[in-house]
């Protein structure tokens, strides 16, 4: 509890019962000389107490009431102003005045806003009326309304100091309007209900600090911020004092000397600050030193320099890392007596949450946040075991030997998804990036793309069409690009060709946080970074050249060749410099390495990064790759035969996970499995022999394939794609014939999908041609999501379904074969309908839940975020429809992950190796 040995707070009931604007009217009554509000005002500390306070908040209501009627800042100032609007029964929506005009106008047309209060500073003003403008284009009305004055708030008038009542609400009703930061794309509008805004009251409750009788530096915290709002929420429930700038005062700019002045002439003992502010102080002694007498010095909303936390805490200074959400508020706890040993890096959750990490690699975990008792995020955007949840984009590591402690590794939208299934964190490269003077801004892209590039913002801007100063800034820069490619995993390095400079005419567009909007900027620069990877990559095609079948200094020669003629009319000679023909370095690298990749002889990952220019002749190169072929972690090589219906893809002892194909029947998506998998695989591959139809006759001679090979159980069956019906039928064989099948998963894909409402009658309504096109749709949407899917093949696959004659065979062949898994599919299904009743959702149900609870095989599903969940064309659970298996099914979940990009996680092999 906090204030209970307070002589001048008395804590409000903590049930619900009262809503915040009720809580407001309590203290004015029982805690009526406890500060509320703290500041500076002519050298001398001043407080407005709960009594002066709650009487602003009623002036700021009648005048509310009065300007809506009529028309159909400091910090205390305007939190008046929303205590008052909430007395009033009005829903205030608070907006950042760092947010464009169309931006403004996008939250005013999302929340249908038909009144604006406006402060009388020009920029505001002119704001207010662009966005406006744009919003009356759309034939809504929006008022304009002047911003309570000062004189009007604080000082006694007639008419205005009566008790405004407050209006009723129910616990869910809205009681404020947040949007977000919108760093990736437009901002987006918040809800949040009375009830969350009671949950936020109650987050010190979960901490270790009284905080009745500390007084909370906020004056660096915007005011149209989460924390800008809930502060009052802490206040009323904690007795803690708020510490802001004079109300009377002209508006102050922040700046890091302003807010620590402030905090210290309010004798503050928290203080909240963004990271920035931070570097700053600490460069000076003096303010080191006055920071540790502060109970905790918390930061947040970004990352702080590890050189400058580690001296911070070095010396004493309690900083506290803060992680907060506008969906969900204060979800770290808000004030822990002491740095964690681990380090100060890491935070502790607060125990009124309910959060669930799903893993992602190395230790990497995507948070959620489930609805429970004490915490209700105001979004709800997920399912997780049954219980709404918010799904926070946030990507955190837990400490090894503390899981219950997590530091912060980036947002899953920043993250970058590269075309050969690699991910790029942009955060902690362009967080280095910023240190250079000559940086203003940095934004990494590259998604779908071989490589990543960087749009810089220079801080003096300059025509990028003058080429001569383009090279001059990135040899300027290069030596901080060169500390980047450092820290940064191999497919994250920057290459100078992608070094992109921006145009002075295209200024960045910046986030409530002050930060670039990512998506924005990306989206303004898009002709810009196509053009780009044109020139460097070869219109991002790579390469056509197919790698050699064996990799031998002959046959790798022959191919390196090959590569080069693509780009040169006169081929140089196998020992001459390439750099001194013109070539690129960058073409040469991502295209060796992409085909390199595509071969499966050669672990692309080990190819060392400046091998273009360690090995600048054919020769030299032709030699690097029959050499890494020889010692490829992919040893033993395989050889796949085409007339083979089951390939080993990994050799050795104990039972064989059997996999079988999508609905192209080829292997190649299996082959990343040989370099996380330790126990044999098999895959079964669709040859020419393979009979295609019907599905059982398919089926059966996978099995006596299988049996030939392996008499007996247990048999462990892996199913990918659209062959989850046909796993889900060899089990069911097996089983039939008295063996065990001990392992059954299905690879993004499940026989539960059939059981949705939309699923059951596409197959009820369509035929096998409507049906057929469906399921290729479906497939191409999957191509496109797939971060690990070309862009070439993606056209090769375009082609085939266009009957193009430039569709390689190869494509044509896998559309074929796709046609007749979705005809065989559909007929399969048909059986599941009694013949003596008509076709309905309730037969179809009651006969396939029957053959499917027949299945004694333990069943696990593996869901690939950006997979088939999200094209599914009847509609998909986002478990894949395992809750309706009618038994426990074990789900789990790859966020960021495509349908096929899947195969390259480290964590599908792991899960197929634990049977």
């Amino acid at each position: 509890m906090h204030g209970l040995s307070s002589s001048s707070f008395t804590p409000p009931p903590l049930d619900s019962s009262l809503r915040l604007p009720e809580i407001f009217d309590l203290h004015a009554a029982h805690s009526p000389e406890h500060p509320l509000f703290v500041y500076s005002e002519d050298n001398a500390l001043k407080t407005l107490t709960w009594s002066q306070a709650v009487q602003c908040f009623h002036r700021a209501a009648h005048i509310a009431r009065t300007h809506i009627q009529r028309h159909g800042t400091a910090k205390i100032s305007f939190l008046s102003l929303v205590a008052g609007l909430m007395f009033a029964g009005y829903i205030p929506f608070t907006i950042s005045p760092r947010n464009s005009e169309a931006a403004v106008a996008h939250l005013l047309e999302s929340t249908h806003c038909r009144h604006i209060f406006v402060t009388s500073d020009p920029s505001m003003q002119k704001l207010a009326i662009a966005a406006r403008a744009r919003v009356t284009a759309e034939g809504r009305e929006l008022d304009i309304l002047p911003f309570p004055t000062f004189q009007e708030v604080f000082q006694p008038s007639k008419g205005l100091d009566s008790k405004f009542p407050a209006m009723p609400a129910a616990l869910d009703d809205t009681a404020v309007i947040l949007h977000s930061s919108g760093s990736t794309a437009f901002p987006k509008v918040v809800r949040v209900p009375h009830r969350g805004l009671l949950e936020a009251g109650l987050t010190p409750y979960y901490g270790e600090v009284d905080f009745c009788g500390q007084v909370m530096s906020t004056h660096a915290v915007p005011i149209f911020h989460m924390l800008g709002l809930v502060q009052l929420a802490y206040a009323a429930f904690t007795g803690m004092s708020i510490a802001a700038f004079s109300p009377a005062a002209p508006p102050v700019v922040l700046s890091p000397d302003k807010v620590f002045e402030e905090a210290i002439a309010t004798k503050s003992t928290l203080m909240v600050c963004p990271p920035s502010f931070l570097e700053i102080w600490a460069k000076d002694p003096t303010r080191v030193f006055a920071l540790k007498t502060f109970v905790s010095v918390i930061f947040g909303g970004g990352p702080l320099q590890p050189s400058v936390g580690d001296s911070l805490s070095r010396s004493g200074v309690r900083i506290v890392h803060s992680y907060g959400l506008t969906e969900a508020n204060w979800l770290s706890m808000l004030a822990p007596k002491s740095i964690p040993r681990e380090g100060w890096e890491y935070f502790r959750v607060s125990p009124h949450t309910d959060p669930v990490l799903v893993p992602l690699d190395h230790g990497v975990f995507r948070v959620y946040f489930k609805k429970c008792a004490t915490h209700t995020p105001a979004v709800l955007d997920s399912i997780i075991d049954g219980t709404p949840a918010l799904n926070t984009n946030d990507l955190v590591q837990c400490h090894p030997d503390n899981p219950k402690l997590w530091k912060i590794f980036g947002r899953q939208d920043d993250q970058i998804m590269h075309s050969n299934g690699e991910k790029t964190n942009p955060v902690p490269i362009e967080k280095i990036l910023y240190e250079d003077p000559e940086i203003a801004f940095a934004v990494m892209f590259g998604r779908g793309q071989f490589n990543a590039g960087v749009l810089i913002f220079p801080t003096e801007a300059f025509d990028p069409a003058d080429e001569e100063r383009v090279v001059e800034f990135r040899e300027k820069i290069w030596p901080t690009v060169e500390r980047t490619n450092k820290i940064a995993p191999t497919h994250s390095h920057i290459f100078k060709e992608m070094i992109l400079v921006a145009k002075p005419s295209m200024p960045v567009e910046l986030s409530a946080k002050g930060a670039p909007r990512r998506q924005a900027v990306i989206d303004a620069y898009s002709e810009e970074i196509r053009d780009l990877y044109s020139s460097v990559e070869g219109s991002q095609k790579h390469t056509r050249v197919l790698p050699p079948a064996v990799f031998n200094p002959t046959s790798c020669l022959e191919f390196v060749r090959k590569v080069v003629a693509e780009i040169m009319v006169d081929l140089p000679g196998k020992d001459d410099d390439l750099f001194r023909h013109g070539l690129q370095a960058t073409w040469i690298h991502n295209s060796i390495v992409f085909a390199s990749m595509n071969s499966h002889q050669i672990d692309y990952k080990v190819i060392p990064e400046n091998f273009v220019y360690s090995h600048p002749t054919l020769r030299q190169l032709a030699e690097l790759l029959a050499k890494l072929a020889a010692t490829s972690g992919n040893s033993p090589k395989i050889h796949v035969d085409m007339t083979e219906p089951i390939i080993e893809l990994i050799g050795g002892a104990g039972e064989p996970v059997i996999i079988l194909p999508g609905a192209t029947g080829s292997l190649m998506r299996f082959f990343p499995l040989r370099r996380h998998c330790k126990g044999p695989v098999w895959a079964i591959q669709i040859t020419d022999l393979t009979p295609m139809e019907p599905l059982r006759t398919m089926v059966q001679y996978w099995k006596d394939a299988i049996v030939a090979k392996k008499p007996h159980g247990p048999y462990r069956l892996a199913a990918f794609s659209a062959s989850s019906l046909h796993g889900a039928l060899l089990a069911k064989m097996f089983e039939d014939a008295g063996e065990e099948v001990s392992q059954l998963a299905f690879i993004d894909h499940s026989p539960t999908l059939y059981m949705s409402e939309g699923s059951e009658a596409l197959v009820r309504e369509k035929t096998v041609a409507e049906y057929s096109e469906l399921g290729i749709i479906c497939s191409m949407s999957m191509f496109r999501k797939d971060p690990s899917i070309g862009i070439q093949q993606l056209s090769n696959n375009l082609a085939a379904i266009a009957d193009s004659a430039d569709a390689p065979a190869v494509s044509r062949r896998d559309l074929k074969i796709l046609r007749l898994f979705l005809k065989n599919l559909l007929t399969f299904l048909y059986e599941f309908y009694p013949a003596d009743e008509a076709r309905s959702y309730e037969t179809f149900i009651r006969s396939f839940s029957a053959w499917l609870a027949s299945i004694k095989a333990p069943a696990e599903i593996l869901v690939a975020e950006s997979g088939i969940v999200q094209c599914h064309p009847g509609g998909a659970l986002p478990d894949l429809g395992a809750s309706r298996w009618g038994k426990p099914v074990t789900v789990h979940y790859f966020a960021g992950e495509g349908h096929f990009s899947i195969w390259d996680n480290p964590r599908l092999a792991e899960i197929l190796d634990s049977a």
